[in-house]
């Protein structure tokens, strides 16, 4: 072979480089074939100088061990997965295949071979794209190898993203990235931890310093909310209650935010609040501020919630009526607002006559909506008493004759005969014409209608009253009239 008999200048001199050179690149089992000759100086010298590189590495012997090794020394190969597997098992005594395929770029940094990892870290991106990239198993990288590849401004964005995207593992925290371009894309690829540094962390590199889209975008995953739920926002040390109150904020006025995500998130501020503007918080956010009282009962929430969403400043009082009743004269109510009250499902009864025995009296007799209201609350086992204008008010707004002959029963006690004359005639015609005509009327066979003519013939306001023989209907003969 013209190595073996020429010197090196003497082979450039006599023989078109090029051609040679192609000629001992398509060489099959390199190492096998160089180890053949006595002298190899010169090829090795001619390899190395003309910058040859192999496709595919020989796995040597004893023998051919020195030419591998100045070939690869010399990165005289190119990056496949079948030389780095080759290099792999001369200068790693353990080789660890499962290693090797899952997590390449890791491996490589651990065998820790200077002239590999080298050539590997001036060819960043062939490797990437050649050899993690073209693998569905390499994807359980450690965080060191991902945070180098990630660091490493030789690597284009969309290798960064493309690899980020395969991995498993997640960033422990973004104190080992700096730039902020990388801090977005792991965000986007849902690959840090969620604690509430990281999230501080990166909104503090942003330079509105608020939550961006990517940031929510992030927030909405399940894994992410869940776990920041569970620890408060100043349990960050780092940061000062005008940082977490600010944040806050945010975080109420978030609308990108998904419903899950929102809740669960609110549960990490550690504030209640005396006072919030509910503008541009939807209701199905704000009926979960109040049911887990994430607002307190205070006049300036009720008067907010009142402007922003009317109807929820009554399911506010509800969440804590004793605080309510204890500042009640700080709360203006207007003739809509004990409507809403008395016919509340979330106030309750209790609270409901302890507001009856608040309540002006001129408002019920002047209000139907709220004489209507308080029928049937007033119509339950009670003590209250009732002036007889406040009675004739209910009786004329409420059109339920069970009711009204419920509330009369309780409040027979406070009406003379005359006022029990005229709440009967209240409750319709044939009533009315207990007392004006001599003829026997028939009513509907009910308890209530018992109960009344009951009371009547007590008071010998009728002569007398009988079921019929099928208790389909009640004879009731009048007084006679004079």
């Amino acid at each position: 072979m013209i190595f073996e008999h020429a010197a090196l200048p003497d082979i450039n001199r006599v023989s078109e480089p090029n051609i040679l050179s192609n000629y001992i690149s398509r060489i099959q089992n390199i190492c096998n074939y160089c180890s053949q000759f006595n002298a190899t100086k010169n090829l090795m010298s001619f390899i190395k100088e003309q910058k040859i590189v192999f496709v595919e590495l020989d796995e040597p012997d004893e023998r051919s061990k020195p030419i591998f090794t100045d070939l690869v020394e010399n990165n005289s190969y190119l990056i496949t997965i079948h030389n780095l597997k080759i290099i792999c098992k001369q200068f790693d005594s353990s080789f660890d295949e499962s290693g090797f395929n899952t997590s390449n770029y890791s491996y490589l940094k651990k065998i820790n071979y200077p002239y590999l990892l080298n050539y590997v870290q001036n060819n960043i991106g062939d490797y990437v794209e050649k050899i993690l990239l073209q693998s569905s198993e390499n994807k359980n990288e450690d965080e060191n190898a991902i945070v180098g590849l990630l660091n490493n401004p030789a690597l284009p964005i969309e290798s960064k993203t493309s690899f980020l995207s395969m991995q498993i593992r997640r960033i422990t925290s973004f104190g080992s990235i700096g730039d902020v371009e990388i801090r977005e894309l792991v965000l986007n690829c849902n690959k840090i931890k969620p604690t509430w540094e990281n999230i501080f962390a990166y909104i503090d590199a942003q330079e509105k310093k608020s939550i961006d889209q990517t940031l929510i975008n992030y927030l909405n995953h399940r894994e992410n909310y869940t776990q920041l739920s569970l620890n408060k926002l100043d349990t960050v040390k780092e940061k000062d209650e005008e940082y977490i109150k600010d944040f806050s904020s945010q975080l109420i006025y978030c609308s990108g935010l998904e419903f899950d995500a929102y809740i669960n998130l609110l549960k990490a501020i550690p504030y209640q609040y005396l006072s919030l503007d509910f503008s541009g918080i939807d209701d199905q956010r704000v009926n979960w501020m109040l049911d887990n009282k994430f607002v307190l009962v205070t006049p300036k929430n009720f008067a907010n919630l009142k402007q922003s969403l009317p109807g929820l400043q009554i399911k506010l009082l509800a969440t804590n009526e004793s605080k309510f009743f204890e500042n009640f004269a700080d709360y203006p109510l207007e003739p809509n607002d004990w409507v809403s009250l008395f016919g509340s499902g979330s106030f309750s009864g209790d609270g409901k006559l302890q507001l009856i025995s608040k309540i002006d009296d001129s408002l019920i007799i002047s209000d139907p909506d709220i004489a209507n209201t308080i029928a049937p609350l007033l119509s339950e086992d009670n003590n209250i008493p009732i002036r007889i204008e406040v009675l004739l008010a209910i009786f004329e707004a409420n059109k339920s004759l069970q009711t009204r002959i419920d509330l009369l029963k309780l409040q027979e006690k406070n009406v003379n005969n005359d006022q029990m004359t005229m709440l009967t005639e209240k409750l319709g015609e044939d009533y009315w014409a207990l007392f004006k005509e001599d003829e026997k009327r028939s009513f509907v066979y009910q308890q209530y209608n018992i109960d009344l003519f009951k009371m009547l013939k007590k008071r010998n306001l009728i002569s007398e009253f009988k079921a019929t023989a099928d208790k389909d209907e009640i004879k009731v003969t009048p007084k006679k009239v004079e």
